[in-house]
């Protein structure tokens, strides 16, 4: 997978005026330049970025659907809120398709769907690499291209920033 990705980027790179015009996901990856130091993102970090945007399409929305109905259902009165919501903006036709505006106005929908994958991600850690010695949190040293794992269940929970 590493060398189709790969080639992929190094044709938009060799050929950037015929993807000039793209939107995609990728396009904006090349494109993108830091606003403090106008670096651009490497290709390895590009590489990583595309693969993981596509292993996490795969079980990402079951998985989010399971912990949200295990929240509704644990609690009642958000249930509730949730179904007045749907009934104050679908009304009550179930037979008409929601249109696009109707579901980005499903705010408290929107808000159960975060608050699920916040306390329980569906990609729950990821790997990064320092691209320079640096001390992280002010106390951890992590030299350049030393990988580190981030944990975000247990960032998602750390009370200094989650009190509730």
């Amino acid at each position: 997978m590493f060398k189709v990705v790969d080639d992929i980027i190094a044709e938009r790179k060799q050929y950037p005026e015929k993807y000039q015009h793209n939107t995609d996901f990728m396009s904006l990856m090349l494109n993108a330049t830091d606003l403090a130091t106008g670096e651009k993102l490497d290709d390895a970090n590009i590489r990583f970025q595309i693969i993981t945007f596509l292993i996490a399409g795969h079980e990402t929305t079951s998985g989010l659907l399971s912990f949200a109905f295990y929240y509704l259902m644990t609690h009642p009165e958000v249930m509730q809120k949730a179904y007045a919501e749907v009934d104050a903006v679908l009304g009550g036709d179930l037979s008409t398709k929601p249109s696009y505006k109707e579901v980005m106005d499903l705010k408290y929908i929107q808000q159960i769907l975060f608050e699920s994958l916040r306390l329980w991600p569906t990609a729950p850690a990821f790997s990064v690499f320092a691209t320079q010695d640096t001390l992280l949190g002010g106390k951890y040293p992590v030299k350049k291209r030393q990988p580190f794992i981030i944990l975000l269940p247990k960032l998602h929970r750390d009370l200094a920033v989650w009190p509730q």
